[in-house]
């Protein structure tokens, strides 16, 4: 289990300091580069995550198939609603 957070955090941890390495050396405003890095993050974790437990535990990853993609995004979609209804600060929301 520790194994596979480091994998994954640091393949998030090398993302984003590629993206800090790209920003300086292409003009572009903040929350573009934000998007990009972030989707660029979101797929990294996504990829290791699979390649290292396929790998590792040599079975498929049914948490991410399609089938449950609906539920597992209704409740991600949900927990995010509560998060910024109780706490604005988060969201940005004034």
């Amino acid at each position: 289990m520790v194994f596979g957070i480091l994998v994954v955090g640091g393949s998030v941890a090398l993302t984003e300091w590629a993206g800090q390495a790209i920003q300086s050396n292409i003009e572009m405003n903040d929350e573009s580069r934000n998007v990009i890095v972030g989707a660029t993050e979101s797929f990294m974790a996504l990829l290791s995550y699979i390649l290292l437990f396929r790998f590792y535990e040599k079975r498929q990853i049914k948490k991410l198939s399609a089938v449950a993609f609906g539920k597992n995004a209704l409740i991600g979609f949900a927990a995010g609603l509560i998060i910024c209804y109780n706490n604005s600060q988060i969201c940005m929301i004034e």
